[in-house]
């Protein structure tokens, strides 16, 4: 009996409802292309385990603005595409660390968000049809014993407090294994966390407090230059220009001076691309350059310094709200 293999490339079955942009198409043209490319640098650099990536569509260009390598959401996965995960964690297992038959999650501390621990229950049943044995160890010290949490969806996510005896971490009464992380300790680093002997995904050099947002940039756009070469686009149609305001300066009107001109410098640059690229509409709404929507708060009100929001959101929530491309720190 014959049957159909499982894809190797994920197809989504939305309808489309109109016409297909311009870079869209383009991407979709030289799809056999892409694939093949990605999977020879992908050979060379391995992808991480996982990793989200927040994209935005302005139909004119489609363009990452932010990667996460704790990413949340995998309550969000279509059902249809469990096979292709649970071989995608076997194969980055197997080439991770191939021993491995136990793996340690340590999530967030977040136990009061049920939205994140609804999160987990998805993740553990992928990592478990996946072939291994799995617990979930918590840093967070209100977590001293097996703490079950029933969640609205029916399923139900224990976290268990963590324990190390020696150079190795985990909870009472499993192997020690593989630690897969999902907590990018942004908060605080725990002391259980340093010279550990068991392997740890991702590695504690990929902590937040050690990766900056205008690093990720430079690099992807050192990546997109080969890319495009390749399939013969304008890199601008899936980079986002950025700058980063570096004065330092104790004085707040030096920062300001600093980021003023850092914002009107990027707004010229992104109108040039428009014109460039004979783009038939203004990049802003109002077709002129827009007075910035935006406040440098006093140091005590904002954590890391010097920052941009807009409006009285927050800087983090805000910054890629109201502009298509801004400032990264």
């Amino acid at each position: 009996m014959l049957t159909m293999p499982t894809p190797a490339v994920a197809h989504l079955t939305t309808a489309l409802t109109g016409p297909l942009h311009r870079v869209e198409a383009l991407l979709l043209a030289n799809q056999s292309t892409i694939e093949s490319w990605l999977r020879r640098h992908w050979q060379r650099t391995p992808a991480p385990f996982y990793a989200s990536v927040d994209l935005r569509n302005a139909g004119v260009k489609l363009a990452p603005v932010d990667i996460n390598l704790f990413p949340a959401g995998f309550n969000k996965l279509n059902s249809e595409f469990q096979p292709l995960c649970v071989r995608a964690i076997q194969s980055a297992m197997e080439r991770g660390c191939a021993s491995a038959h136990n793996i340690l999650i340590v999530p967030n501390s977040h136990i009061r968000n049920l939205f994140y621990l609804e999160n987990l229950a998805p993740l553990y049943a992928l990592l478990v049809t996946a072939g291994y044995a799995l617990c979930s160890g918590s840093l967070r010290p209100a977590i001293s014993t097996v703490t079950p949490f029933d969640l609205p969806s029916g399923r139900r996510v224990t976290l268990e407090p963590l324990v190390r005896p020696g150079a190795r971490l985990g909870v009472a009464g499993f192997g020690h294994g593989l630690m897969l992380r999902n907590n990018d300790l942004s908060g605080s680093h725990s002391a259980m966390l340093e010279a550990l002997e068991q392997p740890v995904i991702p590695p504690l050099a990929l902590d937040s407090t050690k990766r900056r947002k205008s690093d990720y940039f430079d690099y992807y756009r050192w990546v997109v230059k080969e890319f495009c070469e390749l399939i013969h686009i304008d890199p601008w149609l899936i980079t986002p220009l950025h700058r980063y305001g570096g004065e330092n300066n104790s004085k707040w009107h030096a920062r300001e001076e600093c980021l003023t001109s850092n914002v009107r410098a990027l707004f010229e640059e992104i109108r040039l691309k428009y014109t460039t690229n004979a783009i038939d509409r203004p990049p802003y709404r109002s077709g002129s350059l827009p007075r910035p929507r935006c406040r440098i708060q006093p140091l005590a009100r904002l954590r890391g310094g010097c920052s941009v929001g807009v409006a009285d959101r927050s800087p983090r929530a805000c910054r890629w709200r109201h502009h298509r491309e801004g400032l990264t720190r």
